[in-house]
């Protein structure tokens, strides 16, 4: 970065110098390659550091070193394609169709430009490649297939074109930065293009493609890891397209070393890791090797551990957990098992608000519970518990559908572990609280009268309950407030 500030400052201070000096400005040869140029560093600052300030720069820069370039000038193409390059970020980092569609514009106005006779055809397929991925990102926003077709056609024959510059040179095509970023493209292009249409040779050559693309690369490459994770998104498709069992070993390769070269602290370390885990889960369906299903809850533990706080899916990690350590559970009928999808269960409905609840979440907890519940001998000192706990998750989907039949439940099964405890019970107190919250709640939401018997009747157990929970509450107790409450 050091050497990219200097070039900038430098390219800043001469330009400066010759604008300032009217008659040296208008005639200066170099003065469109000196604000091309400075465009360029603009950019690639913006790339860095992120700032809007530097890609509006680099957008006056290059927009003026097009005004001042003759149409003759070789360059010229050059220019065009460097002013289509901010245009494309800000469109990416703004969302404005507007600056997507000049990108277009010039994007295409450099690749007719390249073409002239004595331009820089060497640029052609360079301006090929921009202008496709341009009109790639309109497909991807409008879904409109011509412009995937466009995308595919340019890059196509842009590819041809460095093919043939490349190989009449004596160089190695692998060798060639802009020959593989040019193939990674289109093998992104031919997948999208399966997928609308279906044609599986478009999917194979994806991956041909792709293959070559990563061997090419050389470990510590800078795109490497979006490499790796493209040619393992390939395979899966063709898995679920072909069923090959090949297709699914590939693909975990693949994905393991994805997340081995992941650091740690990295953003998208959790979702790596998520779709390690739900890979193994589908050989392990495949093969029944139980060694996968290990390995699948294994990762999506670790992918709930490196899941920040705030982000959006955090709910979803426990979820995938809970279903993970359920399935194994019906696979063995280890109750531990149970246990955990139970408490991975209460995690995801413990951190989502009350309005986002989903409706299968709930039933996955209530269905948990019910089933530990019916393993759970009489005598067990754990009975009480996993009473209460079917009991909350009752009340949760009352208060989420309003449904009588949860009220009833919850009120019965919250009686019911109320039956297994004694004074000295260490849950007594809590599932007292817990049954007079539930009746309570169920008095505020009855449409009866308030002077209804039956409402006075349950107001009045309410009350008692909540009593006897405040007097068996120790003063020391942090729940002691909300009782008395």
């Amino acid at each position: 970065m050091d050497d990219l500030e200097t070039a900038i400052i430098n390219a800043e201070a001469v330009l400066n110098i010759v604008l300032s000096d009217t008659s040296l400005s208008s005639t200066y040869p170099n003065l469109p390659t000196m604000e091309s140029n400075l465009s360029c560093y603009l950019g690639r600052r913006y790339d860095h550091h992120g700032r809007l300030a530097d890609l509006d720069l680099a957008l006056e820069y290059g927009k003026e070193a097009v005004r001042v370039t003759v149409p003759s000038d070789h360059c010229l193409a050059g220019r065009l394609g460097n002013l289509s390059n901010p245009y494309d970020a800000r469109y990416q980092r703004l969302d404005d169709m507007g600056h997507l569609n000049r990108a277009i514009e010039y994007g295409q106005a450099a690749v007719e430009a390249s073409t002239l006779e004595d331009s820089d055809q060497g640029y052609t397929p360079i301006a090929l490649d921009h202008l496709s991925s341009c009109l790639y990102a309109r497909y991807t926003r409008t879904l409109d297939q011509n412009y995937l077709e466009a995308a595919r056609s340019n890059i196509n024959k842009g590819i041809g074109l460095l093919q043939a510059c490349i190989v009449s040179e004596g160089r190695d095509l692998n060798n060639d930065a802009q020959y593989i970023s040019s193939l990674n493209n289109l093998s992104t292009y031919l997948e999208d293009r399966f997928k609308l249409l279906g044609g599986l040779d478009d999917l194979e050559t994806a991956i041909r493609h792709s293959e070559r693309v990563l061997t090419a690369m050389p470990k510590g490459y800078p795109n490497r890891l979006g490499r790796i994770n493209g040619l393992t998104n390939r395979y899966h498709i063709r898995y679920l397209a072909l069923g090959n069992v090949t297709d699914l070993e590939k693909y975990l390769t693949y994905a393991k070393a994805l997340v081995e070269a992941t650091p740690a602290n990295h953003r998208l370390l959790a979702s790596r890791l998520m779709v390690l885990s739900n890979r193994h889960r589908a050989r392990f369906d495949r093969i029944g090797d139980i060694e996968d299903l290990n390995l699948a809850i294994s990762y999506a533990h670790n992918a709930q551990v490196e899941t920040p706080p705030d982000h959006p899916r955090k709910v979803e990690r426990p979820i995938a957990l809970s279903e993970g350590f359920h399935f194994r559970y019906e696979r063995f009928g280890k109750v531990d098992d149970l246990e955990a999808a139970i408490h991975q269960a209460e995690t995801a409905l413990a951190s989502t608000p009350h309005n986002n609840l989903r409706r299968r979440d709930l039933e996955a907890a209530i269905g948990y519970s019910e089933e530990i519940l019916k393993a759970t001998p009489e005598t067990s000192p754990t009975l009480e518990e996993r009473l209460n706990n079917l009991s909350t998750h009752y009340y949760g989907r009352y208060q989420r559908l309003g449904e009588q039949v949860d009220l009833e439940a919850a009120i019965r099964t919250a009686k019911a572990a109320l039956v297994t405890t004694t004074d000295n019970s260490r849950t007594r107190g809590t599932i007292l609280s817990n049954l007079s919250a539930i009746l309570l709640f169920g008095c505020l939401s009855s449409t009866a009268s308030a002077h209804d018997e039956q409402i006075n009747d349950l107001l009045d157990e309410a009350i008692g309950y909540a009593q006897e929970a405040a007097r068996l509450t120790s003063d020391d107790d942090p729940y002691l407030p909300q009782r008395f409450k």
